[in-house]
C-alpha cells in the first residue's frame, strides 16, 4: 500500500563542473543531510517505492503536455496553501521542543518562501575574494536574483501564523522509549507506532506534510524522501532567525527550509556524490508542477501549480547558499 504523493516537481538541470559531496562529519561535529543517502538506499532497497514515486511524476509530465497553456497562463499561478502536521518525538524533557519553537520555525519557512527573511540581505552580492578563507574566488552572489513563490505553509486546521498552531492537532507529541532516531525512516515509523500525548490519530497523515522533529543520532541534522512529503529535522535546529534553537550554527530554522527543498524535488546543488550520478536527470522539463491540496471554504481541494524554471532555479541556489 502506498502514501498518497503530495509534491510532485519536474524541472529542467543545468549540469556544471564536478564537485564531490560526502557526507561526513563537519568540522563541528555535524551531517547537514542525509537525503542522497536515503534516495541511493530506496533505489536499493525498495524499488517498488521508487517506481510509484516516478510513474507520479509521468502522469505530472503527460499533464504538461496535455496542457500547453500553463507555460504562459497567469491564471494557473495562484497561491499554494500547503497544509502541515509536526510530529514532535522525544525521549527527554529537554527533546520536547516548545510550541514556541516550532511556531517560529513555521514563521521562518514561510519568511523564506515569500523572500522576506529577515537575513535575506546576508546572500552574497559579489563572488568570494581571492584570498577568502572558504571557496576563494567562488561566485555565490545570487542577491540580485532572489525569487518569491506563491507557497504559502499552514496549520493542519488552516492556521496562518506559528502562535495559531493547534496543540494536540497540527503540533503532534509521541513519549518515545528510545533516546535517539536515525532518520526520517524510523521517525515515521515511530510515529505510527507510539500514541500520541493527545490522543489523536499518530503517524503520518495523508494529505499533509508531515515535518517530524527528533533527537537524530550521529550528529545528523536532517533528512527527507525525494518528491513525497515526509522529512525529519534535529530538536536543536527548530526555530528562527529572531528566536534560534539550541544547535550551534545549525539553529535557525534553516534545516527544514532546506529538507523542504528535496520534498519538493530539489537534490543537493551539483546532485548526489557527483554530476556523474544525476537522480533525476531523465526528466527534461521546464516547469514545476506541484499536485497540492489547499483550503477552500474549510475544505481540501486538489489543485495543480505551475512555476517557471527560472525561479525554480533562484530557489534552488538560494536555500543552498544560506545552508552551506
Amino acid at each position: 500500500m502506498y502514501k498518497k504523493i503530495l509534491f510532485l516537481a519536474l524541472f529542467s538541470f543545468a549540469i556544471g563542473q564536478h564537485h564531490n559531496h560526502d557526507h561526513s562529519l563537519t568540522d563541528d561535529g555535524y551531517i547537514r543531510c542525509a537525503t542522497d543517502e536515503l534516495e541511493q538506499e530506496l533505489q536499493l532497497l525498495n524499488p517498488e517505492f521508487i517506481a510509484e514515486r516516478d510513474a507520479q511524476i509521468l502522469k505530472a509530465q503527460q499533464l504538461i503536455r496535455n496542457n500547453p497553456q500553463w507555460r504562459t497562463s497567469n491564471n494557473s499561478q495562484n497561491t499554494i496553501f500547503v497544509p502541515v502536521i509536526f510530529h514532535v518525538l522525544y525521549n527527554s524533557a529537554s527533546d520536547n521542543i516548545s510550541a514556541f519553537q516550532i511556531g517560529e520555525n513555521f514563521d521562518q519557512i514561510n519568511l523564506d518562501f515569500s523572500n522576506t527573511n529577515p537575513d535575506g540581505d546576508e546572500i552574497p552580492s559579489a563572488p568570494n575574494p581571492s584570498d577568502a578563507p572558504f571557496d576563494p574566488g567562488v561566485d555565490y552572489s545570487h542577491q540580485s536574483v532572489r525569487g518569491t513563490h506563491n507557497v504559502v505553509f499552514v496549520g493542519s486546521l488552516g492556521e496562518s501564523t506559528g502562535a495559531q498552531l493547534i496543540e494536540g492537532q497540527t503540533i503532534r507529541r509521541y513519549n518515545i522509549s528510545q533516546s535517539t532516531v536515525s532518520g526520517v525512516g524510523e521517525a515515521s515509523s515511530l510515529a505510527s507506532s507510539v500514541p500520541t500525548d493527545s490522543g489523536v490519530e499518530g503517524g503520518y497523515q495523508d494529505g499533509f506534510l508531515n515535518i517530524y522533529i527528533a533527537p537524530l543520532t550521529g550528529g545528523l541534522l536532517g533528512q527527507a524522501y525525494l518528491g513525497f512529503p515526509e522529512s525529519v529535522v534535529l530538536g536543536g535546529s527548530v526555530g528562527s532567525v529572531e528566536n534560534p534553537g539550541t544547535t550551534g550554527g545549525y539553529n535557525r530554522g534553516r534545516t527544514l527550509t532546506h529538507e523542504l527543498g528535496h520534498n519538493f524535488t530539489f537534490n543537493h546543488t551539483f546532485n548526489s556524490n557527483s554530476c556523474g550520478n544525476q537522480l533525476w536527470v531523465i526528466f527534461q522539463l521546464r516547469l514545476l508542477i506541484i499536485v497540492e491540496q489547499i483550503f477552500t471554504s474549510g475544505h481540501l481541494v486538489v489543485v495543480i501549480f505551475m512555476v517557471e524554471v527560472l525561479k525554480i532555479v533562484v530557489f534552488h541556489q538560494v536555500v543552498w547558499v544560506i545552508n552551506s
